[in-house]
């Protein structure tokens, strides 16, 4: 989340964010946002997926959340860690350009993710549409390849 400090194209892990006290300095907005980009960053790499539903991805940023936030700023003054007012973290995120959400919020994606996907789907339109234009032929050898199949 180097964006939290005006600087691009940088990026340090939220274990170093605690290591070096630079979240220390971050609002409670921005620590939030940075947990929920570490869920959502976990989430895609461990599933495999360019989306997270957001009430998976709202669960795991308060695993998160609770695992790096210091109990003594939030538990003993009475904040509930289910309490959290994600929309102004997801308006931020949404802001800086590190997500997407699609329909109506349900689907998170990494921005990175979802402009991947954005243009494989603009190639493929591309190609369909050529294609209608002026149809593909493919000069394949069958009885080369049938030959193989069944010697083996």
């Amino acid at each position: 989340m180097a964006q939290l400090f005006r600087i691009t194209g940088c990026e340090a892990s939220l274990e170093n964010y605690c290591r070096t006290g630079l979240l220390d300095h971050c609002s409670q907005m921005e620590k939030d946002a940075v947990y929920l980009y570490h869920a959502l960053k976990y989430l895609c790499r461990q599933q495999g997926h360019t989306y997270i539903r957001w009430s998976r991805l709202k669960r795991e940023a308060l695993n998160v959340r609770s695992n790096y936030q210091p109990s003594s700023n939030t538990r003993g003054h009475g904040i509930r860690w289910d309490a959290v007012d994600w929309g102004p973290v997801l308006d931020f995120l949404d802001e800086w350009r590190v997500i997407v959400r699609e329909n109506n919020g349900m689907h998170i994606y990494l921005h990175r993710y979802w402009y991947a996907e954005k243009k494989i789907a603009e190639a493929f339109h591309s190609l369909r549409h050529r294609h209608e234009n002026e149809p593909w032929t493919f000069e394949i050898h069958t009885e080369k390849y049938v030959y193989v199949l069944h010697v083996t």
